[in-house]
């Protein structure tokens, strides 16, 4: 910015044009998401790996380490997904380890009322 306050009429274009494509090229965007700015419609995914990969990985993991956040993580990306009962059983499990975090009784929720389990919603927001 101090270039272009410092750049007077007298100076060649040159220097302008310098300028202006510097500064564009010092804000060029990293490697990983140059190709979907210069490609957008290339049949490459430029986004990260998916959802059902990293449940895949929760799974895995959750065999390892059955933590109250793996599950809560797990029921996340199940409910993103619309696989309602599976994301249910995953706060179920999560809730059963640990129940002083609100998220998982209202995630928990949500699931039940997408499966039209109304009653159980209601019973859920009374605790």
């Amino acid at each position: 910015m101090a270039a272009v306050i410092h750049w007077s009429p007298s100076a060649p274009s040159f220097w302008l044009f310098i300028i202006i494509i510097g500064g564009m090229i010092e804000r060029w965007p990293t490697s990983s998401s140059r190709d979907c700015l210069i490609f957008p419609y290339s049949k490459k995914p430029c986004a990260a790996p998916g959802r059902r990969k990293r449940i895949n990985v929760l799974r895995a993991l959750v065999m390892q380490n059955p933590s109250a956040g793996n599950y809560e993580e797990l029921g996340e990306l199940l409910l993103e997904e619309k696989r309602y009962r599976e994301a249910r059983d995953a706060f179920d499990r999560a809730l059963s380890v640990r129940t002083d975090s609100i998220d998982p009784f209202y995630r928990r929720g949500i699931a039940e009322f997408e499966l039209r389990e109304d009653e159980a919603a209601v019973a859920i927001s009374a605790e």
